[in-house]
């Protein structure tokens, strides 16, 4: 019955769409619920603004039966949840106070086969809904990806004019992080999956510019990784602290709520042990309920050894890491020390030949022509001072302990990292927070460094384009 009024519903809003639509040539009804592929590839700007608008305003049919994964509804408690989610996610708005339907809606999606027709729709007005209250800051997810997703989605199915229209419009493509700074998620999305070039093929500038605005103004890290990729000069020190802030802060978060729940469950004990204590004096308690009482935070604490043990040999982990990661960047120091002595040799060479005195470029051996002092000499990595900031989320801290301000750039030595450089301007005797734990870098396998005097960045020994791999010869750009 459920079923039969959504549909007829469905049915009522196409037919007032239509009737309107006659009045608006070459306008599409809204929630008109497209279930070819080739209809999507055509949703023009205009049509993917109107469905995001109208999709949050109407339910949605329940998914037919061959559009569900059987296998993921084959338990009992699995088709109660599907069904839950079906119903919530197209309940009212007065039904949802904590603004949880659109986690409802996502979950319905998931029961459905892969390239559901209806999948989509229901991607999507998870996306459209009214923000949840809640965040999941234990792994950094939270209702914005459902946003991304349409942005994959349409890519997906080449539908590349609404892809734009609705990363650039869709009012749910903007995040306001846990600083409240706010960014374009869906930008970012496009920006991540290497979408750009192909979205906008047709005016390369304005990519740029979306770029330049979510870099420059927003503080978006990947944006500005994107722009460097394009061989414009970018200074990732902006974006490198704001990753740091909004992380710490989503970290407080998540202590507050920790402490809170603590305190609950400290509360709870307290209230056992007082009844506890009142039962035991009465006449008639049972003999020994105290001592068990003593064994089990016995085997608390024994428990918290443990996890104390671990915890030290994570250390141990880390720190043979570190160490590794630091024979590493020695390494790397040297082989730079080379190349760059092999390259003043071939420009002194270069001068004796030509009978001069080495020009306006002798004083720069790594330079391939331009202005002399364009160019400065890398430091060494062993003034830079690596510890674990316990004031700061016992994050990595990097000092600079060279005797002049130096920019440093640094890039997690794994191959399997997808995070990209991240740098920090260093004045002497201070400190950047890399904002990574001992778990993480140790996951990143460490880091290696590329030391600039300040006012200069690392580039490319060979390019001079921004340096982008763990491994790169690397010459002192002035940064202008």
């Amino acid at each position: 019955m459920r079923n039969t009024r959504a549909l007829s519903l469905l049915c009522l809003i196409a037919i007032c769409a239509a009737l309107a639509a006659a009045q608006q040539p070459g306008a599409r009804p809204p929630l008109t619920v497209i279930t070819d592929d080739s209809e999507l590839q055509n949703l023009t700007p205009a049509d993917i603004l109107s469905l995001v608008r109208e999709v949050a305003s109407h339910p949605l049919a329940s998914p037919p039966a061959q559009d569900v994964d059987q296998t993921k509804t084959s338990e009992k408690n699995q088709k109660k949840e599907f069904e839950r989610d079906i119903k919530f996610c197209n309940s009212d708005a007065e039904n949802d106070k904590n603004n949880t339907r659109s986690d409802d809606c996502w979950g319905v999606s998931s029961f459905l086969r892969e390239g559901s027709p209806i999948g989509f729709w229901y991607k999507l007005r998870a996306c459209a809904l009214p923000y949840p209250d809640h965040v999941d800051l234990h792994d950094g997810q939270s209702h914005y990806h459902y946003c991304q997703a349409i942005e994959m989605e349409l890519y997906t199915l080449n539908a590349k004019q609404a892809a734009v229209a609705f990363l650039e419009n869709a009012p749910t493509c903007m995040y306001a992080d846990a600083t409240g700074n706010e960014q374009n998620t869906c930008l970012g999305e496009a920006i991540a999956y290497g979408h750009m070039a192909s979205l906008y093929a047709d005016d390369p500038g304005r990519a740029r510019r979306l770029a330049h605005v979510e870099c420059d103004q927003r503080m978006n890290g990947g944006a500005c990784r994107y722009l460097q990729s394009l061989g414009e000069q970018v200074d990732l020190t902006a974006s490198t602290e704001h990753f740091n802030e909004e992380k710490g802060a989503r970290q407080e978060q998540k202590e507050a709520g920790d402490r809170a729940g603590e305190a609950r469950e400290q509360a709870a004990l307290h209230r056992y042990d007082s009844i506890n204590a009142t039962l035991e004096s009465m006449p008639g308690s049972a003999p020994g309920s105290m001592q068990q009482t003593a064994d089990q935070q016995a085997a608390n604490l024994r428990a918290i050894g443990d996890a104390n043990a671990a915890r030290q040999q994570q250390q141990a982990q880390a720190n043979l890491a570190a160490q590794q990661a630091a024979q590493q960047r020695a390494a790397q120091q040297a082989a730079t020390e080379r190349a760059q002595q092999e390259a003043a040799q071939q420009q002194a060479n270069q001068n004796n030949s030509s009978g001069g005195n080495g020009g306006s470029n002798s004083s720069s051996p790594n330079s391939t022509g331009g202005d002399a002092h364009s160019y400065a000499s890398p430091i060494t990595t062993s003034c830079i001072a690596e510890f674990w900031d316990a004031n700061n989320y016992g994050w990595l801290a990097l000092q600079n302990n060279c005797g002049q301000p130096v920019h440093l750039t640094w890039i997690a030595t794994s191959p399997t990292d997808t995070y990209g450089a991240a740098s920090a301007d260093i004045a002497v005797g201070q400190k950047a927070e890399t904002g990574w734990s001992q778990d993480e870098v140790a996951a990143k396998q460490h880091f290696n460094f590329f030391i600039c005097p300040g006012g200069y960045i690392a580039v490319d020994g060979v390019t001079h384009q921004a340096i982008s791999s763990p491994n790169e010869t690397f010459v002192c750009q002035k940064w202008e």
